[in-house]
């Protein structure tokens, strides 16, 4: 038997050269494996299959997106940077952002608790239970919707609501009597720790209550799967160009110190801060634009 069969090699025919024409156009990559018996390696990488079609849908998308720009994408702030207007633009595409309706107000009450959760202040205010947490948050916001003076707006996503921002007209921002009699039975049934802490917390932000007419915005939550993809972002661009559409003065409290530079941003300046139950907390005024 011819040995170069019995090593599992094919016998070279009659003039054959070594380093012929097939090794010469792929000397750069390729490379003998071992027990492939004789088969060069790169034909398998040559054998790859085209480039995925949804990739490049995506990318040509991406194109289309950044070259069209819708007319309900204006923005009225003119200090907005390209970048956001971009993100406005192609965020509209696939949201729905509208002013909450009644019967709005569980589906939002359910995400305001879900989505604020981990807030510092609701830790030491509502007890270490996430689920607690929740729950409790879920049912304060609920008695607030339920017939405050407070307006929401939302993001749909299909029909899912994923972000919220509310805010207090001029004038309305501190409970009327009913609501705060409403607001204090809701407290009570989750224990006399949480419902003192509650009032505490609240007594401590209402004091740094601007006195001059303002617009209070608050609260704020996006959906947790949702978060990072310029929701929060959308929902306070509509907010401040609604403020410099009438020029009115912009403020809202924090809690979270990632929060802070996200909200001077958007050009309101950190007038207060304070500890409230042992969390540093931050109280932030936007001027009015003239």
């Amino acid at each position: 038997m011819n040995r170069a069969w019995r090593h599992g090699r094919r016998p070279r025919s009659p003039g054959h050269q070594p380093g012929g024409a097939f090794r010469s156009r792929f000397r750069s990559t390729s490379r003998m494996s071992p027990g492939s018996g004789g088969r060069d390696s790169s034909l398998r990488r040559q054998r790859r299959s085209p480039p995925d079609d949804s990739a490049l849908a995506r990318r040509r998308r991406i194109r289309r997106r950044r070259q069209a720009v819708p007319p309900h994408a204006a923005v009225h702030n003119r200090e907005l940077t390209d970048t956001r207007r971009w993100l406005m633009t192609a965020l509209h595409r696939y949201l729905v952002v509208r002013e909450l309706v009644p019967r709005d107000a569980d589906r939002a009450a359910e995400l305001l608790g879900v989505g604020m959760s981990d807030n510092p202040i609701h830790r030491v205010v509502y007890g270490n239970s996430e689920r607690a947490r929740e729950r409790r948050h879920a049912a304060i916001m609920r008695t607030m919707l339920s017939r405050s003076r407070l307006r929401m707006e939302g993001a749909f996503r299909g029909d899912d609501l994923v972000a919220v921002a509310g805010w207090a007209p001029p004038g309305s921002c501190r409970p009327a009597g009913g609501e705060r009699a409403r607001l204090t039975l809701t407290a009570m049934r989750m224990g006399p720790r949480a419902a003192s802490r509650l009032v505490a917390w609240q007594s401590a932000w209402a004091g740094h209550d601007l006195e001059e007419a303002h617009v209070h915005l608050g609260p704020v939550a996006v959906d947790a799967g949702m978060r990072r993809q310029g929701l929060g972002t959308l929902l306070l661009l509509r907010h401040t160009a609604a403020l410099d559409a009438v020029g009115a003065v912009g403020y809202l409290e924090t809690d979270r110190p990632e929060a802070v530079p996200f909200y001077t941003g958007f050009g309101y300046v950190v007038v207060a801060e304070e500890n409230v139950l042992g969390v540093p907390c931050w109280f932030l005024r936007r001027p009015a634009s003239h």
